[in-house]
């Protein structure tokens, strides 16, 4: 196997791990041996098509940041209500910008 199609093949392996479809499905299926083998790979680059580049310098911040991910309050998410006006928008040529509520407290 070539050096491009190995590098590819890691990157699939890495993003399937860093992006679950959901937190809680995260939680069950990430484990930490899978984590540290990639994470030992010496990768000098990681590409995908919903993540930013991630060079050599910052692979180990991300790693820690997906470690953290079973650990995270899911982020707001928009309601029927919300569908229901982008619907309404988009039926009649409006903009529309769904805003997450604001966190308790703020």
């Amino acid at each position: 196997m070539g050096a491009a199609m190995k590098n590819c093949s890691l990157v699939a392996l890495i993003l399937s791990l860093a992006l679950p479809l959901s937190l809680s499905a995260c939680a069950d299926s990430m484990s930490s041996p899978d984590e540290d083998r990639v994470q030992s790979l010496e990768l000098e680059v990681v590409a995908g098509c919903h993540t930013p580049v991630i060079r050599k310098s910052q692979i180990d911040q991300a790693f820690t940041m997906i470690r953290r991910i079973p650990d995270l309050e899911p982020p707001p998410q928009p309601c029927q209500p919300d569908l229901e006006e982008l619907m309404h928008c988009v039926a009649t040529g409006k903009q529309y910008v769904w805003e997450p509520p604001a966190p308790p407290g703020a």
